[in-house]
């Protein structure tokens, strides 16, 4: 078998098959190349040790990477008492998740933050707060706890004012950003709706995660897949930790910002502004510090896995 890249290749130890036009690695090959163990059961399927455990569902692309959701590009395959996984789903989402090594390295000194909306474009809107305010507000709490850590921190926007997305981009190029985070927050047709999600751009020839048809266009982000999987990963599991908020998952899509990003890049939605507890919570400075001490410990968890290769 030859992998994708040798930086990130199993290479010999790992079998494939195709199923449907798509290639997918024995997931038992897996497990015995991380020294792991593996399961396959009625519904589920997995691979664990006593450090990490992942869950695939069958006919799903939801699954679990150590109790965390997360969206997978494409569902598990069964066939002849074996189970298999993509191999896109292999390479640029588990394999820089368990291992170090396999994220390739980058400087990690400039941040860009980039608070959602601005001015007149208000972004989502709840029976008290309006989101570019909120995104703001979050925004410099983290610019002020990485700052205080001895990051370098840009923002977007440090006030109310109006920026398109090409703007956005423009910004994180002329400080030669090494990550991109967007903060944004969620609004829905149904009040019940709540919940954290994050988002990282989809590789091209794979479905974003609200889509069923797969993209082959590759994006300026898409050179990052590989980092953009672990810091996603990381600030995705540091939110939902600090916060004990629902679980929406970890999720690819093709949002401007972060398929054109000129550096590994992350969107996190963080919470709805539709749910009436979940708004009031957004609006308390000490929910906002928890979110903000959140997103800089993804950061930084990301930033010690890059020295840690």
């Amino acid at each position: 078998m030859s992998l994708a890249d040798p930086l990130f290749a199993a290479s010999n130890q790992i079998r494939y098959t195709t199923y449907l036009g798509r290639k997918y690695v024995y997931m038992r090959d897996v497990a015995a190349y991380y020294g792991m163990k593996y399961f396959i059961w009625q519904k589920t399927c997995g691979i664990y040790n006593k450090y990490s455990k992942i869950i695939f569902h069958y006919e799903s692309r939801e699954g679990s990477v150590n109790g965390f959701t997360v969206h997978f590009l494409y569902a598990p395959v069964f066939q002849n008492n074996e189970a298999f996984i993509s191999e896109k789903d292999f390479l640029l989402f588990i394999d820089p998740i368990l291992r170090n090594r396999a994220i390739p390295s980058h400087k990690m000194k400039t941040i860009m933050l980039d608070p959602g909306h601005g001015a007149h474009d208000k972004g989502g809107t709840g029976s008290i707060y309006q989101e570019k305010n909120l995104n703001l507000q979050i925004a410099l709490k983290v610019r002020d706890i990485l700052t205080s850590k001895g990051y370098l921190v840009y923002m977007t926007r440090n006030r109310d004012v109006f920026l398109s997305l090409e703007q956005r981009i423009a910004e994180a190029k002329k400080c030669r950003a090494d990550i991109f985070i967007s903060i944004h927050a969620n609004i829905a047709g149904k009040s019940a709706i709540n919940g954290i999600e994050t988002f990282c751009v989809t590789p091209p020839g794979a479905p974003s995660t609200n889509d069923a048809k797969p993209v082959y266009k590759r994006e300026r982000g898409n050179y990052f897949d590989v980092n953009n999987a672990r810091l996603s990963y990381e600030i995705h599991k540091a939110a939902v930790s600090r916060t004990k908020s629902y679980d929406r998952g970890l999720k690819r899509a093709r949002f401007y910002v972060i398929r054109n990003a000129p550096c590994p890049a992350v969107l996190l939605e963080t919470g709805f502004l539709s749910n009436p507890k979940e708004e009031r919570a957004l609006g308390r400075q000490s929910y906002q510090s928890t979110l903000a001490n959140a997103i800089a410990e993804g950061i930084i968890n990301y930033h010690s896995a890059l020295r840690n290769r």
